[in-house]
């Protein structure tokens, strides 16, 4: 069985989702729904999204998609070129599910090679972003959750 391509995103009312190279909100729910989501998964991410983490995630593999051959990368991170490759080294490592978590050329990547399923949180209010989510393609909605001021919705493969 092929590795399950999925994306995971918090984004306002604008679609975007980053600022200055953070996230310019804090909601413990949906850091919460990231982790149940992306646990025992290959998460990938772009340098910029690591420079602002700089830790591993506890339970996951983490594959940082990088040009740069200098990053220094703690034990359970991996320096990968690309999405193709991230998705290559987390097959070989039997995973069965890998995650596009950004920022914004990790998730135009992962869309445009086709994505099995997305989970975008809609936080509310603009917050000044400077990197948006690309449109989604291949998915359609199936499925949205309120939770207090959040809204959870997936979207798996047309």
């Amino acid at each position: 069985m092929a590795i399950l391509k999925k994306l995971i995103a918090a984004i306002d009312e604008e679609r975007g989702f980053g600022k200055a190279g953070d996230i310019p909100w804090s909601h413990p729910a949906d850091m919460a729904h990231f982790k149940r989501a992306t646990m025992g998964s290959a998460v990938t991410i772009g340098r910029i999204t690591w420079e602002s983490i700089k830790r591993p995630l506890q339970g996951r593999l983490l594959l940082v998609i990088t040009a740069r051959p200098d990053p220094v990368l703690p034990s359970g991170v991996v320096r990968v070129g690309s999405w193709d490759e991230a998705v290559e080294v987390a097959e070989a490592a039997r995973y069965e599910s890998i995650w596009a978590a950004g920022g914004v050329g990790v998730y135009q990547s992962a869309i445009d090679r086709g994505l099995d399923e997305a989970l975008v949180t809609r936080v509310p209010d603009t917050h000044g972003c400077d990197v948006f989510l690309p449109e989604l393609r291949g998915v359609s909605l199936v499925k949205t959750t309120i939770a207090g001021e959040l809204e959870f919705d997936r979207y798996a493969r047309a």
